[in-house]
């Protein structure tokens, strides 16, 4: 089996968030039925992204705000990541 781990360069204090965001759970618990400005606020992208060959990858975030670590290997699937499931390899 082949494992393809990214790992991400953030700029602490980047707010661009344009890549597998998440929102922290501690900041912003609501989730998605947040308002707005909690929601931006609370916005992370991931720090690694690992993906097994599957449909999905795991993501590990880091919350600038609050430093809270956390992962996610049900969030978002290979193709949103750049991979490619049916050939097994980045796109």
């Amino acid at each position: 089996m082949t494992v393809t781990t990214i790992t991400i360069d953030r700029t602490p204090g980047s707010r661009s968030i344009d890549y597998l965001p998440d929102f922290c759970l501690r900041c912003c618990p609501a989730g998605h039925f947040a308002d707005r400005q909690d929601r931006l606020a609370a916005l992370t992208e991931p720090t690694s992204i690992t993906w097994y060959g599957g449909e999905h990858v795991t993501c590990r975030y880091r919350c600038d705000r609050c430093g809270l670590r956390w992962t996610r290997p049900d969030l978002w699937d290979a193709t949103s990541a750049g991979f490619d499931p049916k050939h097994r390899n980045a796109a």
